[in-house]
């Protein structure tokens, strides 16, 4: 953290007036933006707001408010209120990071960048523009340049220099301890239901092998369609939410961005390709091993994901909002569980039957009236729908050699945003570059031993 004598705005403080007066007036204006972790208000600033955050009267910032209580399904390796010091660090090397203006223990305030999540404009499983695609993979690379002497300091048992094994091991059981176990007493009948044994990470963590050897960086740990804007201004994509940034093998962010975008399948190699050229330009040796590596974060990512996944849609059927769409919660839980099996080795699958059963628990209680009428089963023998953004059960597409669990191959839907009438995103961009690459006779990702 910042050793200033002055206060230093990436650093947590105790909430201030100047907190208590743009909060009130967040609350008072228009209804936040809620997502998974924070309320997001828009504040415009008063002239005294404005003076003492060193801005102009009349523009906006962002005002992140952490959800309370909130429920603990995400891998955290810095405290909440350390974000502002990873954005401040990232800012340099990362274009366009918001900048954070203050952050308090329990409130945050970032520079305001008016735009649209490409969640809105282009939803999962859609193909995503080739150059935004190139712009998303851009940005990991750039993150990737931070090094640790610029960061938080990592937890105690965690190192700057640990080898790769070590790195995606002491993932695991992060997500163990900070997931499975916080989570155990609410909702471990559930996935003993579904057959998920409560030590699943940690047999996970003993089986990872050596791993290539790649020098470490900046993770941002969660770039998806919801965390990627698109600047009212026309810029270059920018990336939003870094609280769950982390520090090690780039591969991860890899996994994470391939699986959590929901690409159509047919675009994984691209993605792949683009990765591995930027990630090799700006940080040499990162991407070494590729092919070979990128397997194991993927498999971990499917692992870890079940339970974050189960618990949201259990939670879900007791909210007004989710109540009657237990359809819905089925599905999740039936897909998430089948990502996981083999990375897990789980000893079989749950049924419909089994799942209907598992989350019966869960269900409005039989005097209530849920919200969306009356829920209903598909019945046994029905199949979840097909997960959109890669192959299932952590497998690589095509450059691994393993086969999907279900081809994706078909999708047909235009490459977003250019729906319903909108220009392509690369139109009327300064300096934007043609269309991706057509890969050179055996320099494609199937043909390119240098990524082995």
């Amino acid at each position: 953290m910042c050793t200033s004598a002055s206060p230093c705005p990436l650093c947590p403080r105790p909430a201030d007036a100047l907190a208590q007066e743009i909060l009130s007036h967040a609350i008072a204006g228009s209804p936040p933006v809620n997502g998974h972790h924070n309320r997001n208000y828009v504040v415009r600033l008063t002239p005294s707001m404005a003076r003492r955050l060193g801005r102009e009267p009349g523009s906006q910032v962002l005002v992140r408010v952490p959800r309370h209580p909130e429920l603990p399904v995400v891998i955290r390796t810095w405290d909440r209120d350390h974000e502002g010091h990873v954005m401040g660090a990232a800012r340099p090397l990362v274009e366009r990071v918001p900048e954070c203006l203050r952050q308090y223990k329990d409130l945050a305030i970032h520079a305001y960048v008016p735009g649209r999540a490409l969640s809105e404009e282009c939803g999962d499983g859609k193909p995503v523009d080739a150059l935004l695609a190139r712009e998303a993979v851009g940005i990991l690379a750039r993150t990737h340049q931070v090094k640790a002497d610029a960061l938080p300091d990592l937890p105690p048992g965690r190192s700057p220099a640990e080898s790769g094994r070590d790195f995606l091991r002491a993932l695991a059981h992060q997500a163990h301890r900070q997931i499975v176990r916080a989570n155990w007493p609410e909702f471990g009948d559930l996935f003993t239901a579904l057959g998920i044994p409560g030590d699943a990470l940690v047999g996970f963590a003993e089986r990872v092998p050596d791993l290539v050897p790649r020098p470490p960086g900046l993770l941002h740990m969660d770039l998806h369609r919801g965390n990627l804007l698109l600047p009212e201004d026309g810029g270059p994509a920018l990336c939003l939410d870094w609280e769950l940034s982390s520090y090690g093998d780039p591969l991860c962010d890899l996994a994470i961005h391939l699986v959590r975008m929901r690409y159509p399948e047919h675009q994984w190699e691209e993605v792949m390709g683009e990765w591995y050229e930027a990630m090799e330009e700006r940080n040499p040796g990162a991407a070494r091993g590729m092919i070979r590596d990128l397997p194991h974060h993927l498999a971990f990512e499917r692992a870890q994901s079940v339970f974050p996944d189960v618990i949201r849609a259990a939670r879900t059927l007791r909210t007004e909002a989710g109540a009657g769409d237990v359809e819905g919660a089925r599905q999740r839980v039936l897909r998430a569980v089948r990502d996981a099996e083999r990375p897990l080795r789980l000893a079989k699958l749950p049924d419909d039957r089994a799942v209907e059963r598992a989350l019966a628990p869960w269900l409005p209680s039989p005097g209530s009236k849920p919200a969306g009428g009356r829920p209903r089963w598909r019945g046994a023998g029905s199949r979840p729908a097909t997960t959109a953004g890669g192959p299932l059960l952590g497998h690589v597409p095509g450059p691994v050699g393993v086969p999907a669990a279900e081809s994706l191959a078909g999708v047909s839907a235009p490459a977003c945003p250019c729906e319903a009438g909108r220009a392509p995103y690369s139109a009327g961009r300064e300096g934007a570059p043609g269309p991706s690459r057509v890969p050179r006779p055996g320099a494609g990702l199937l043909g390119t031993r240098a990524l082995l």
